[in-house]
């Protein structure tokens, strides 16, 4: 199934005054570990907003939503799940990233649309109709609002497993094993691929197998350092 560039639209509107950091990847890649470790970096700035989707902590109707879309017991077709995650989105745009954009912040957030297109569409293998509504849906929950600087953290299925992916509390997107693991690295691949198609330099790719936790950090904290000159 074809997913050129141009049944992709993510975008596009940049916020004026704040900064917009997105960390993304897949399952047990490191990114939630670096955005901890940013928080520790970053803790005395009151300029720095850490959140995440779903389930913001910052929002008590994201967090049910997180519930509700990571427990495997609960039976619930694709499109509602696609939709759980779009409301969660929409009330985390409007309740916490738009504002803190208007007002200079910087936010960081674990996770956010790249997950869902990922996760909801490409590893399930959905066709185009379905990334015309995903495309419309997304919109409509971020008003075409994008990150200004993106991290996508992979590794192999072998490394998620030896990092303790698809144990016995294994999630309900954990439990669908290797194939599942595999194409969602792919739809990461495609999608910075598309990022240097389009000529554009905001995200940044990295095989955290290739890395340290210190040696990855020092990266991420130089690639942010020199985006915060550009600004």
């Amino acid at each position: 199934m074809n997913y050129g560039k141009k049944n992709l639209n993510f975008k596009e509107k940049k916020m004026k005054n704040g900064s917009f950091i997105c960390f993304d990847g897949t399952d047990k890649s490191g990114k939630s570990t670096i955005i901890s470790l940013l928080k520790e970096e970053f803790e005395k700035n009151k300029n720095f907003i850490f959140t995440r989707e779903p389930g913001s902590e910052h929002l008590n109707l994201c967090s049910e939503i997180r519930s509700l879309v990571k427990n495997k017991d609960y039976d619930r077709s694709d499109n509602a799940e696609l939709l759980l995650f779009m409301a969660d989105r929409a009330n985390h745009f409007d309740k916490i990233i738009i504002p803190n954009l208007e007002e200079g912040k910087t936010i960081i957030t674990d996770r956010c649309y790249y997950s869902t297109f990922a996760y909801q569409i490409y590893a399930k293998n959905k066709g185009i109709q379905n990334i015309d509504n995903f495309n419309f849906l997304n919109n409509f929950a971020t008003h075409r609002i994008c990150p200004d600087l993106t991290f996508f953290f992979y590794t192999s299925y072998e490394e998620y497993l030896r990092r303790g992916g698809g144990g016995d509390k294994k999630d309900q997107f954990e439990k669908n094993g290797e194939k599942f693991f595999n194409e969602i690295k792919k739809a990461y691949l495609v999608m910075y691929n598309e990022s240097l198609d389009n000529k554009k330099e905001n995200i940044h790719l990295y095989n955290t197998e290739d890395y340290s936790i210190e040696d990855l950090k020092k990266s991420v904290i130089y690639t942010l350092f020199k985006f915060s000159e550009k600004r």
